[in-house]
């Protein structure tokens, strides 16, 4: 009964993180699309680090964000590839030294990812060169990782206990 209970809390936290990114990403629509962009739910990718959901989470919302951003399949198989291994190397990253490590390699690995993945993909879209497309893209991670995703990181360290007990 303890599994399928858990099972249960972590389908519930996947989705309710998947709506989240979706609506904030659709509803700042202007700003969360295109080579110069910055996508405020990137900030939720520090769940992986207090959550395994946050994993399928994170991927289901950017594959909902991205079918209706307007770059079509590419967007939809490329830049949810990019959150997927962006917030699988999070999940990795949760047990690496302390908190401002996991923290700093966080952002490092989701600006990365991002900036590499979703670059190359705009790059190719807009004909713009990959380089200045990367670095702008890698921008918006940087802001949205350094804004959004620490206030959500100081508010899941403060509840991190009750997680502790659904991950039990």
């Amino acid at each position: 009964m303890k599994a399928r209970k858990k099972l249960l809390v972590e389908i519930i936290a996947g989705g309710i993180i998947a709506a989240i990114y979706a609506v904030i990403t659709i509803l700042l629509a202007p700003i969360s699309y295109g080579p110069v962009q910055v996508r405020i739910a990137e900030g939720l990718n520090v769940m992986p680090l207090y959550l395994a959901s946050g994993v399928p989470g994170l991927t289901v919302g950017c594959l909902i964000a991205n079918i209706f951003g307007g770059y079509g399949l590419p967007d939809i198989i490329f830049g949810t590839l990019a959150t997927l291994l962006a917030s699988l190397s999070v999940r990795f990253i949760r047990k690496t030294g302390n908190r401002t490590l996991r923290y700093i390699l966080t952002v490092l690995s989701v600006t990365l990812f991002n900036a590499v993945i979703v670059g190359a993909e705009l790059s190719m879209l807009e004909g713009i060169p990959f380089f200045m497309v990367a670095a702008e893209v890698g921008l918006g991670e940087l802001v949205s990782m350094l804004t959004a995703g620490t206030v959500i990181m100081l508010v899941m360290d403060r509840i991190k206990g009750k997680l502790n007990d659904l991950e039990e």
